[in-house]
């Protein structure tokens, strides 16, 4: 399958391994099964740039329905027009076709975890 993401050229095929395997302008990029997070609306997979090795994140939705697309699609715009800023992650593209967004991949963990780990260090004091 190939496609045009954000007017960048893309190609898509499933790999002999359940890896996935994108290519998106510059970027050629390999997604796994390793589940960063899930939502309400969407699922957040692990995802690398052979050419480079860094580590990507792609959030696909889970629901294909126009207006899911449509929302993911504003998430992408928002980000991009705001991107690169310290305090949001990066955005590198947007695939229709997949209804995926390509982003920087942070490590460290949920907020959730982050919150709960301060919240343990403070002793149940207000931080």
């Amino acid at each position: 399958v190939t496609g045009i993401c954000c007017a960048v050229k893309w190609k898509y095929q499933q790999q002999s391994s359940s890896n996935v395997l994108i290519t998106m302008d510059d970027l050629v990029i390999e997604v796994s099964d390793e589940v960063l997070g899930v939502g309400g609306q969407a699922v957040v997979k692990k995802a690398i740039d052979t050419k480079t090795g860094r580590f990507l994140a792609m959030k696909y939705s889970k629901n294909v329905s126009p207006s899911q697309q449509e929302r993911l699609q504003m998430e992408f715009n928002m980000l991009s027009g705001i991107s690169p800023h310290p305090n949001v992650v990066h955005v590198y593209g947007y695939m229709a076709t997949n209804n995926a967004i390509v982003m920087q991949f942070l490590a460290g963990g949920t907020l959730r975890s982050l919150v709960d780990e301060v919240t343990q260090q403070s002793n149940g004091e207000t931080v």
